[in-house]
């Protein structure tokens, strides 16, 4: 998708929300798998004011309805795996229910629940609606660490993303960057974002394969890689005998972090991509990256 697709598709879909009574503060809840159908929603949500607030997509309808109640959304919107789930969690949280698929493009639609957002948005102009939205507005809900009880909904404001994801605040060198996040996940929107506001290239995985996740390092010749312990356990499985990992030669950042990370990993990872810095991030969702080493 180009810079000018996401731009006049988030402005169709914002005409929609509005239209479905969403208001700039509400929350939609998002369940939903990586899909580049989430983009123009993202960007229409935010055009608006709405709050982006998605629930991981390998939850169960219980626990789905327990993260998301605590949202009390305006509206739920799923992707095709999770319509048949998406009725029962809207019933269970008293709110409307629509359908992603089809966001990113124009080819035939299948039958959704609730409102088909795609087959609106044809019906509709492409030009932005008016709306007023504050930098301390709430942009993003993401829910995060389980490990102390029931996830956590980190708010993060307009003004946050803006700041933790522009450029002038990154050191890095830029470059096309892989993404193996999935898309409820704090990691690939400001991925998204810090790509987005220096007009480079993103490349979200629908996979955490590891061969994948270097094909497509290899393909884009990504100068940066953003991955968890485990998955960075997987892609060295593929080392060769000198412990480095052909696919990763253009790397000149290998980030980690989000659980631990043994010193013996960080070695294995500096033999693996010789030509990258190594960092590691803790408290991502709330703190971005100041809280790194």
């Amino acid at each position: 998708m180009t810079f000018a697709h996401v731009e006049l598709a988030a402005n169709r879909v914002g005409r929609v929300l509005a239209g479905l009574g969403v208001r700039r503060g509400d929350r939609v809840v998002v369940w939903s798998s990586t899909t580049l159908d989430l983009v123009p929603l993202f960007a229409a949500l935010a055009k608006t004011g709405a709050v982006f607030t998605p629930i991981g997509a390998g939850l169960g309808l219980d626990e789905a309805a327990t993260v998301a109640t605590s949202a009390g959304p305006a509206l739920v919107v799923v992707d095709a795996e999770h319509d048949k789930g998406g009725e029962a969690l809207a019933a269970r949280l008293g709110a409307p229910l629509a359908s992603a698929v089809g966001l990113a493009g124009d080819g035939p639609q299948r039958p959704a629940p609730g409102a088909g957002l795609a087959a609106l948005a044809r019906q509709v102009d492409d030009t932005a609606a008016a709306a007023v939205v504050d930098e301390d507005d709430p942009h993003v809900v993401f829910f995060t660490s389980g490990s102390t009880g029931r996830p956590k909904g980190a708010v993060l404001s307009h003004r946050v993303n803006v700041l933790r994801s522009h450029p002038g605040a990154l050191l890095e060198p830029r470059g096309a960057m892989v993404c193996p996040y999935p898309l409820s996940h704090m990691g690939a929107w400001t991925i998204a974002l810090q790509q987005w506001q220096a007009r480079d290239v993103v490349v979200l995985l629908d996979s955490s394969d590891a061969g994948a996740i270097t094909t497509a390092v290899a393909r884009h010749g990504a100068s940066r890689l953003n991955a968890i312990p485990a998955l960075w356990t997987r892609i060295l499985a593929g080392a060769d005998d000198d412990g480095t990992v052909a696919a990763l030669r253009s790397l000149r950042l290998a980030d980690t972090g989000t659980s631990a990370t043994p010193l013996e990993l960080l070695e294995a990872i500096a033999r693996a991509a010789p030509g990258a810095h190594l960092r590691v991030f803790y408290g991502s969702t709330e703190a971005g990256s100041v809280a790194s080493l």
